[in-house]
């Protein structure tokens, strides 16, 4: 059985007085109703009347979230910093070790090491014991013979197959292109130094089935300080390559491989009008181990992988400060393409160009490591970023920092490209030159599934999906910021073909907006799950802080809490848009400025909304504003509103014991068992002025 609910003329402003229910309100609290029943993160109010989010009552320290449930903030993000990494001043995620000073010649950064480490041990006990041959320039013809020569190569042709040659302090215009396995050792990097002669060769050259360990040199000044082809073997232990021509190291071919360990590669050089400079390039099946080791301000990329079958794994590295090529474009730290594969942990991309990680079509796993202060090099670029994935691009980011890159924190492109991100740090990202940025950003279909991460102080929008599909699980979404392009931000906004979903997640003190639903994909059902939207500030103009605008979508929201957002807390509008609310609340919405709105749930045109044991709580307006829309109220609490329930626009206002499924058009029914205490007034009628919907901030 249905009746209409009787209506009372309110004033707008009564719906905005200050509280102590006038004669057409609410019974009081204590008028004979039964206590209620809270959901597992509800508690009962003071009234016990009513349910209220279980919270900590304060803000939440940097590290940690206010997740729905718990009165104690828990962490997030990354927080145990591996050796060579400390806490960040910040209190988000860590930050890495390295000497403020640029360091020089043969010294390098050393993850851990606020001071430049020597590349080698200068006074080391030298020439190793197991060394058979040597070589110094300073020999004297008396001193030659069959073990002792002046030049490397004289030495090379002598050796025998694991020979170690011992080189001694001295300048060597030459180049190494050993034809079996052998050590060469210098004594340490300032002292031994192979530079080229001046010809288009390679420093040092493994070729075939050889294995070839050099250690304690400079390669300077050649074509390519070290080659590795034709599945040979190279490794480089505190060797430093310096200034060659156009790659620092080159690895080439299924079965060549080349380990580099404690060395740096720096400085490599580009011609004019070309795009080489390339610290390390591995391509066509060629792997590399690298090391604590410096890849640093080379030309074009720092370290280059492509093709199938061409891997790195990368151990306590700094990457950093790569510079242009000839082109004057580039500058990436790392670009993988082509079904390329990277592991890296424990490494810090610092400072480099367009972007710190570019992944076109291939694999990496990056642990325990910083991308920061990636910048843009050109105006015209809009896309900087400090990870850029697209082409099919598949990553797994865990305990990863990504602060104060410029445009974008992390942008994945384009169907199949995926990334998976745990207890991840996005903050401080730069806007770029147009004004604009996001902390991550999903275009043309990738997907996204980001766990225990933190999105922190990113300009426009936190979280930001056109066309593609997010999971966000116990992560916080905080202090997104606007900018003089987009006076408006948001947390969160899935637009145009998406698909998100949000489960034991705080979005907290963005400005403008909470979540933007807009224009969904056909058949999501976007879900919010055990989360917290809060504490939305206003724009820069002073206007809207909305906690969810749900426009051309389909929510479920359950388990649930929009607190203490401005003008609105929950808007539904679009035609055939949806809004299921379960085991939630939304409470305490104050007024935009000038005192306008301070609505908790909006529902426009030809929408549909359904409360189910939620309740609408202390906010300065209405309650549930129904305009030419149709919604459901089963059993809950409307409580301490200005208004409780407001219907326009031929909306119809009725009460049943039993709620339809779904009511007809603009109907709006409310169960007997619905509570309604100390609003102001329980109805009102006639025409409130309502907020504009939100258009999409990707565009």
């Amino acid at each position: 059985m249905r009746r209409r609910l009787t209506a009372f003329a309110v004033a707008a402003a009564v719906a905005l007085a200050c509280r102590g229910p006038p004669d057409t309100g609410d019974p009081p609290a204590d008028a004979g109703l039964e206590p209620r029943i809270c959901a597992s993160r509800f508690r009962l109010s003071s009234s016990g009347l009513s349910c209220e989010p279980l919270l900590p009552t304060g803000d939440c320290a940097p590290g940690t979230l206010p997740i729905l449930g718990s009165e104690e903030c828990q962490p997030v993000g990354w927080r145990a910093c591996p050796a060579g990494f400390e806490p960040d001043p910040s209190g988000w995620g860590c930050v890495e070790v390295l000497p403020t000073a640029v360091c020089a010649g043969a010294w390098m950064e050393r993850l851990g090491s606020p001071t430049c480490q020597p590349i080698g041990d200068c006074a080391r006990v030298f020439p190793p014991a197991q060394a058979t041959l040597f070589v110094d320039a300073q020999y004297a013809d008396s001193q030659l013979d069959a073990t002792h020569f002046r030049t490397l190569g004289a030495a090379l042709a002598a050796a025998p197959a694991g020979a170690t040659v011992a080189v001694y302090d001295g300048r060597y215009f030459e180049r190494l292109k050993p034809v079996q396995s052998l050590k060469l050792a210098g004594r340490c990097a300032e002292k031994v130094i192979i530079q080229s002669t001046g010809a288009d060769l390679s420093g040092v050259r493994a070729s075939g089935p050889i294995s070839v360990e050099i250690s304690g040199v400079t390669l300077i000044g050649h074509r390519v300080g070290a080659w590795v082809d034709s599945g040979g073997s190279l490794t480089l232990r505190e060797v430093l390559v310096g200034s060659n021509r156009e790659l620092g190291i080159y690895v080439t071919g299924a079965g060549s491989k080349a380990v580099v360990e404690a060395s740096a590669i720096r400085d490599t050089l580009n011609p004019p009008g070309a795009s080489l400079g390339q610290g390390v390039n591995v391509e066509s099946g060629g792997t590399l181990e690298l090391g604590d080791s410096e890849i640093r301000s080379n030309r074009s990329l720092g370290l280059y992988l492509t093709d199938v079958g061409s891997r790195a794994e990368v151990t306590g590295t700094v990457i950093r400060d790569t510079m242009p090529d000839g082109l004057n474009e580039s500058g990436i730290g790392v670009l993988l393409e082509n079904g390329a594969a990277l592991v890296a942990s424990r490494t810090a991309l610092i400072a480099n160009l367009e972007r710190g990680v570019d992944v076109v079509g291939g694999t990496m796993d990056l642990t325990d490591s910083v991308v920061r202060d990636t910048r843009s090099n050109r105006p015209d670029l809009l896309s900087a970023s400090g990870i850029n994935a697209e082409g099919g691009a598949r990553l797994r980011l865990s305990r990863v920092s990504l602060v104060s890159n410029s445009t974008i924190g992390l942008v994945l492109r384009g169907s199949g490209t995926t990334a998976t991100l745990l207890d991840t740090v996005v903050r401080s990202t730069k806007p770029g030159p147009s004004g604009r940025g996001a902390g991550i950003e999903l275009v043309e279909g990738a997907e996204l599934s980001l766990g225990g991460s933190a999105l922190v102080d990113n300009p426009m929008v936190g979280l930001v999906l056109v066309g593609s599909r997010a999971t966000v699980t116990r992560s916080l979404v905080l202090g997104t910021v606007p900018t003089q392009a987009m006076p408006s931000a948001a947390g969160v906004s899935a637009e145009t073909s998406s698909c998100v979903s949000l489960a034991d997640t705080a979005v907290v003190g963005n400005w403008g907006l909470g979540v933007l639903l807009h224009e969904l994909a056909a058949g999501c059902e976007a879900q919010v799950t055990g989360s917290l939207i809060a504490h939305t500030r206003p724009t820069l103009d002073g206007l809207r802080g909305r906690g969810l605008a749900a426009q051309g979508a389909r929510l479920t929201m359950s388990d649930s809490a929009v607190v203490s957002n401005r003008g609105i807390g929950l808007m539904v509008s679009r035609p055939s848009s949806r809004l299921v609310l379960e085991r939630s609340a939304v409470r305490g919405t104050v007024p935009e400025l000038p005192q306008r709105f301070g609505h908790a749930v909006v529902a426009f045109p030809d929408t549909f909304v359904k409360l189910l044991d939620t309740d609408l709580e202390a906010s300065a307006g209405v309650g549930l504003a129904v305009s030419g829309a149709s919604a459901a109220v089963v059993a809950g609490a409307i409580s301490g509103n200005s208004v409780a329930v407001h219907v326009q626009d031929g909306s119809e206002l009725q009460v049943a014991d039993m709620v339809p499924e779904q009511p007809g058009p603009r109907e709006v029914v409310i169960s007997e068992g619905t509570r309604f205490i100390d609003n102001l007034a329980r109805t009102g009628t006639g025409v409130i002025p309502l907020p504009e919907p939100v258009g999409p901030l990707k565009q």
